[in-house]
């Protein structure tokens, strides 16, 4: 039996699922919001907040176990440095995801996912619907 074994697979084979996972979680402390699909979005989202927990321990375990998730020194160091003591008011919630855009080739739903306070305005939610760009391009 498969309880509680829920995990999004996205098409992927085990080796893919991880690097692409590192390669987003990476670019999102790194730039402090990604653009990507929305069920890329939300496992980004579940392991995001986790690696925010542990770099507002700080220790050096937690510092080891987000090392295993993240590309390179410089994502590492933002994350402990910058975004952890800048989240440190909050416990939990530390990314928003919200809708983008469609995309125009294979019209998957795009999201942008950001960490609270990388972005200062306030983000507006794009209309499911594409009339308005198809009217757009009439003219």
């Amino acid at each position: 039996m498969r309880h509680r074994n829920k995990l999004m697979k996205l098409n992927k084979d085990a080796a893919h699922r991880r690097a692409m996972l590192r390669n987003l979680l990476t670019g999102l402390f790194e730039n402090g919001a990604i653009i990507t699909t929305r069920p890329k979005a939300k496992l980004v989202k579940k392991w995001a907040d986790r690696l925010v927990i542990w770099g507002k321990r700080g220790d050096l375990h937690s510092r080891r176990l987000a090392a295993r998730f993240l590309f390179g020194k410089e994502a590492l160091q933002r994350l402990f440095d910058e975004w952890a003591p800048a989240l440190n008011d909050r416990d939990s919630g530390f990314t928003r995801t919200v809708n983008y855009k469609v995309r125009r080739g294979d019209g998957a739903q795009l999201t942008l996912i950001h960490l609270i306070g990388a972005i200062n305005e306030e983000l507006e939610p794009v209309e499911e619907s594409g009339e308005e760009e198809l009217e757009s391009e009439e003219e």
